[in-house]
Parts: structure tokens; sequence; C-alpha cells
């Protein structure tokens, strides 16, 4: 009788220290949240304040430049790149990157709209809009042409209402009506939530 009395003691001891780990994982990883999640204050004409918290969502990841990011400058260009002149300009390409010379050394950078590539870049994404099929990579849009040389892929503004899901880092944060908003290369962006759980960017201006 003792000893069952003893192990049901253990038993329930045990099932309190296994909560009690369990419970304190939960408040170490919400904290955690807490520390990565970005506020940012806005005040309005009228004195009143307005904060935003900038949730940490997982984002997909579609390019293998991830350790690049646009503006950021470097003092050796890939082997392996291509230089396009257009409008009189020198871009240096790269596997769906773009150089831009600048004070000696090479600027990751936009690319201008209506510059052509012969193939697009490996795991650029296929974005459907209005029937439409245009494709997207590191921040930039391309659209499918025929040209008497062929098939080209020319850069484009992407229509507004675009939905993409990763934007290369470089972008700004610009607060327009008390509302966040992100720009890349002249194109506006807003934050939206897909299925309540995945981070999106919606176009809407260019």
């Amino acid at each position: 009788m003792k000893t069952h009395i003893a192990k049901t003691i253990a038993s329930v001891i045990v099932f309190a220290l296994l909560f009690i780990i369990s419970d304190s994982f939960a408040h170490s990883k919400r904290v955690k949240k807490q520390k990565k999640d970005k506020k940012v204050v806005v005040v309005h004409k009228n004195g009143k304040k307005t904060v935003y918290v900038k949730h940490k969502h997982k984002k997909r990841r579609h390019h293998r430049h991830i350790h690049l990011h646009w503006g950021v400058r470097v003092k050796v260009l890939p082997k392996n790149n291509t230089r396009i002149i257009y409008k009189k300009h020198n871009y240096y390409y790269d596997s769906g990157v773009y150089y831009r010379k600048r004070s000696g050394v090479y600027v990751v950078s936009g690319a201008p709209v209506g510059l052509r590539i012969r193939v697009l870049p490996t795991n650029c994404r296929v974005i459907r809009v209005g029937g439409n099929h245009y494709y997207y990579y590191f921040g930039t849009y391309y659209m499918k042409v025929i040209t008497q040389h062929g098939v080209k892929y020319e850069v484009i503004n992407p229509p507004v209402g675009t939905i993409v899901y990763d934007l290369p880092e470089g972008y700004k944060e610009k607060v327009i009506d008390g509302k966040m908003y992100y720009q890349l290369n002249n194109i506006l962006y807003k934050q939206v939530i897909i299925d309540d759980s995945e981070v999106a960017y919606k176009v809407v201006g260019n």
C-alpha cells in the first residue's frame, strides 16, 4: 500500500515538473518573440500617437542571394557577370542581381524598366495577375517578349495588386497617412497576411 502511494506521489511530482518546464519554455519563446518585434510610433498632426508592431513572421525564400541586399557595396564583381549597356549606362548582371559602378566599387542596384535579358534567373517565381504571366526575382519583375532575335525577358513595373512573398533587404520604410509602407526600386508595397500566418507584400503603387 505504501509503495503504491509513493509511486503515485512520484508520478504527480514528475507531471508537475514537466508542466513547469513546458510553461517556462513557452514563456521564454513569447519573450524572445516580443524582443524581435519592432515597434514603430507614428505621431499624427493632431498629436495622437499610433503604435505599429512589425511582427517577425516567417518568410519564404525564393532566391539564393540571402547574403546580399540592395545597396551593398562590393569591390569585386562575381566572376561570371555579364555587362549590359542600356541607354548608355553600364549594368553588371549575375544570376538575377544587378550592379552599378560608383566611386570605384560596385553597388547592388535595381534594373531599369525596359532592360532585357535572355534567360531568367534560377528559382524565378511565376506570378499571374489579371490573366497575364510575370516573373519575379530579388525585387525585379520581368515580362516575356518576342523579338526578332528570339524570346527575351524585359524588366517592368508590376501591376498594382501584385503580391509577392519576399522582398530583398534594402527596402525603405515609409509612413503615409499613418500607415506603414515599403519602397523598393520606386515600387510601393504594403504588408499583408495570407491565411492568417504568412507574410506577403502587395504592390500599391509604382
